[in-house]
């Protein structure tokens, strides 16, 4: 009977987390009864948490020994050589485990999970399905079937799904937690953040509490329903009475919002009580930017940096405040910084090309929007940008494989096919040129005019005469005619204007 009692109080230790002492107490057990198999999982089990995986491997063979079709053992040292790097050898070990029971269901959310993370959704959905059939409440497999009918396209039946599991499980905080991270990543934030503020009432640990309410704080950043911002934070305040966060959040949310006298009353007020705040000191540059008083907010932040540290949010709002300054050169600096905290950050590798662009250093252009594309082979600016590079240093062979490349496998995009109308025309195709710049001026009206300067810049006057002379006998439509007409007249006076002024 002792071996029974040390398993139970090793479970009580195991679920406080004092693995030592529940391994402790397992031997024991182990070492009273050897033939305890019960106790021998709990050991694998717990030596497998802490990452004992030799020891685990031990315990499970050990049960099998014992018993050659132990269903929790194959299991079990199946997730051992998983973690082990042994995947085939984990494979075998589940699919005998179902072959002996297939209604198994750790196996079979085990394999489900395996699929989905190998993107093979079809098997994936074969085992949640079959998980479903055995056990119609289990909310793992109903929150993770349901993700794979969302990315096929079925949100009705995947938001049924889900909402099915909230209704289920009103008082299971995983499975709570878990839709609300779903409700996040798929932006539905009234979702979210009505998950997220039950779940914040029903967590005991404060730490816990303040981690939902961080998670909630960062989600509003990205929400462009103001109603369901101020509604939002008012519900944290009321929860949250004392938390300086939430009003530095509210007053942040002001700026972004435009209401810089209510924010400019809310931080004066906040900073009687703690002038050295670094985040209020950060609101304050923050305010004077979005006024535009950028040398004002560069001052300020540049001091924090110096006081505080680099913190990739300052990096990107120095690097943002020089670039709207013109000083492209500091810009660039503090986009390098950022990017040592960041590298693969696709957002900041795509600022960098950009600044290495403007200031003409063409060839780390090329490489660092060639990177973008590595990350993001989708990115249809990284195309059109890096056609322009190339454009800019007289390779138009390999501008135009670039752009068809980037037109063949990318969504439709008028700045692409900007870029693909500049390259058909200094091609000497006048006729292509016209159709894509036609395709951009319909997607974009107004983005024909934006990047016109670009084509001015680049393309010989001969060529603009050649277009003006067949755009004049074309059958477009008037408005683009008129409007693209006008483009090709004034970029003519103007080089007229340069010609005579260098005689």
């Amino acid at each position: 009977m002792k071996e029974i009692l040390f398993l139970k109080k090793a479970k009580k230790e195991k679920e406080k987390g004092n693995y030592e002492e529940a391994i402790r107490l397992l031997k024991k057990a182990v070492k009273e009864d050897p033939s305890y198999i019960e106790a021998h999982l709990e050991l694998g089990r717990t030596y497998t948490i802490t990452r004992a995986l030799n020891k685990a491997e031990l315990q499970f063979k050990q049960v099998l020994l014992m018993d050659r079709k132990n269903v929790p053992a194959k299991h079990n040292l199946g997730l051992v050589y998983y973690l082990q790097g042994k995947v085939n050898e984990a494979i075998k070990e589940w699919l005998e485990v179902l072959h002996e029971n297939p209604n198994y269901i750790p196996t079979l959310l085990t394999l489900a999970d395996y699929n989905l993370e190998k993107n093979d959704l079809q098997q994936a959905k074969h085992y949640y399905e079959t998980t479903l059939k055995t056990d119609p409440l289990n909310w793992e497999a109903k929150i993770n079937l349901a993700k794979i009918l969302y990315a096929e396209g079925k949100e009705n039946e995947a938001l049924k799904l889900w909402k099915e599991v909230e209704e289920e499980n009103p008082d299971n905080i995983e499975a709570i937690y878990r839709l609300a991270e779903i409700y996040i990543n798929i932006f539905k934030p009234k979702e979210a953040i009505t998950l997220l503020l039950r779940l914040i009432e029903e967590e005991k640990t404060d730490e816990r509490k303040n981690e939902i309410k961080q998670l909630l704080l960062n989600l509003l950043e990205y929400i462009s329903d103001e109603p369901l911002v101020v509604t939002t934070l008012k519900e944290l305040h009321s929860i949250f009475p004392e938390d300086k966060e939430i009003l530095i959040n509210t007053a942040k949310h002001m700026i972004n919002k435009g209401n810089f006298e209510e924010a400019s009353l809310m931080i004066k007020e906040l900073l009687k009580e703690d002038s050295n705040n670094p985040k209020l000191q950060y609101l304050v540059g923050l305010l004077y930017f979005k006024k535009g008083q950028v040398s004002e907010a560069i001052e300020l932040w540049e001091k924090l940096l110096k006081e505080f540290g680099e913190s990739p949010k300052l990096l990107e709002k120095l690097g943002k405040a020089y670039i709207e300054e013109g000083n492209y050169e500091k810009a660039l600096l503090y986009f390098q910084k950022l990017k040592e905290h960041q590298p693969t950050n696709k957002e900041v590798i795509s600022m960098l090309a950009s600044l290495y662009q403007q200031i003409g250093d063409l060839d780390e252009a090329i490489e660092l929007w060639e990177k973008t594309l590595e990350l993001n082979p989708s990115d249809t600016y990284a195309y059109a940008n890096l056609a322009i590079c190339h454009i800019y240093q007289g390779d138009i062979e390999t501008a135009f494989d670039i752009v068809q490349y980037a037109l063949l496998t990318s969504r439709e995009d008028a700045f692409l096919y900007f870029v693909a109308g500049l390259v058909a025309l200094l091609q000497g195709n006048i006729s292509k040129s016209l159709a894509y710049w036609k395709k951009c001026w319909i997607k974009h009206p107004l983005l024909l005019g934006a990047y016109w300067n670009i084509a001015a810049h680049i393309v010989p006057k001969i060529f603009f005469e050649e277009l003006l002379r067949t755009l004049q006998k074309s059958r477009h439509k008037k408005d683009f005619k008129n409007l693209l007409t006008k483009y090709i007249n004034f970029t003519l006076s103007q080089s007229l204007n340069d010609d005579k002024n260098t005689q």
